[in-house]
């Protein structure tokens, strides 16, 4: 992850900002994160049950935020 951050980081600071920069930034920021979410679900244990309950809590808060 942190080599792709350092990637991400490089190609904003040096080639700039325009469309190509951003649509290279954006698939080299969606691929690791595509790849870590699938191992989280295949591996399950630990991690996976602290983003279940996450999410459990956060549909919840969402539902009653206009409420609030």
């Amino acid at each position: 992850m942190l080599i792709f951050i350092l990637i991400n980081g490089g190609i904003v600071m040096f080639i700039g900002n325009n469309k190509s920069t951003e649509l290279l930034t954006a698939l080299i920021g969606s691929i690791p994160v595509l790849y870590l979410a699938i191992h989280i679900q295949a591996q399950g244990g630990y991690p996976k049950k602290i983003l279940e309950l996450a999410s459990n809590y956060s549909y919840g808060i969402y539902l009653m935020s206009p409420y609030v």
